[in-house]
């Protein structure tokens, strides 16, 4: 969405800095790969970039392997809750 938004120009303005292209490793990340993601890439990136798509066509735009949780709280227990979770859910390790 933020591509959607104007961040595309924000996106081109930087790949287009690049003095020497086939000399840096690029990488782009997009939650969605809509059409014209895949046309910024075929303009900035090497031609022989390798594109993962977890999707594909699947009009569940979510990646099945990714477990999805709601937990309804108040605002300001967020910053708790996320460091619940990862402590619960990411080893242990938090901040």
């Amino acid at each position: 969405e933020m591509l959607n938004m104007g961040f595309v120009d924000d996106v081109e303005t930087i790949l287009k800095a690049v003095d020497e292209a086939s000399q840096c490793q690029t990488l782009l990340f997009s939650a969605t790969l809509p059409s014209w993601v895949k046309e910024v890439t075929t303009r900035f990136l090497k031609k022989d970039h390798t594109t993962i798509d977890n999707i594909g066509e699947s009009t569940m735009k979510a990646n099945a392997a990714v477990k999805h949780m709601v937990l309804p709280c108040h605002w300001t227990q967020v910053n708790t809750i996320v460091e619940d979770l990862v402590r619960c859910y990411g080893g242990g390790k938090t901040g």
